[in-house]
């Protein structure tokens, strides 16, 4: 799908996004997608840091409407690192369509060795999932029964529907 790229605000660091859309279930109407949080250097001062303890950098994953929260506690200098891997089931609409947005926010406390802040969100269209129609008839049908109906509901409008009917010797 994509991949969103954020430099920090003290320039030595880049944060990036990768979302992939893995795959897709028909029957579920839902698509399997992974994002992939990184970290990595934008320059030759990208510092590293080790803390044992507290929250020296926090970020939150935003995916579909759900946030991911966590820390970096660990950074080696000029490396790139996953910081975390969130692999889901985003459901879709019931014609099959879908858009999400997804994003990320880095913050840090203050000093030049850590990244600072880093934030940036985007809006993607998944590829659409193909979906049956329904047919509904009202009531038990008789021959010589009157206000009898059928109703195809077509999710997709690119599908062809013929109806046909038998009834003893009438049919159409």
């Amino acid at each position: 799908m994509s991949t969103l790229t954020k430099v920090s605000s003290n320039g030595n660091h880049k944060f990036t996004l990768t979302v992939v859309r893995n795959s897709s279930d028909v029957a579920a109407n839902t698509s399997n997608i992974t994002a992939t949080f990184k970290i990595s250097p934008q320059t030759t001062n990208a510092y590293g840091w080790n803390y044992t303890s507290g929250n020296p950098v926090t970020y939150t994953i935003k995916l579909d409407g759900k946030s991911y929260t966590g820390t970096i506690l660990k950074y080696t200098k000029n490396s790139t690192a996953t910081i975390r891997t969130i692999t889901v089931d985003v459901p879709h609409n019931v014609d099959g369509s879908k858009s999400i947005t997804y994003g990320f926010d880095v913050t840090s406390l203050s000093g030049n060795i850590l990244p600072g802040t880093a934030s940036t969100a985007a809006k993607e269209t998944l590829t659409r999932i193909n979906r049956a129609s329904t047919f509904t008839a009202n009531g038990t049908w008789y021959i010589g029964h009157t206000n009898k109906y059928m109703t195809v509901t077509a999710y997709d409008n690119s599908f062809y529907h013929k109806v046909t009917y038998s009834m003893g010797s009438a049919s159409g």
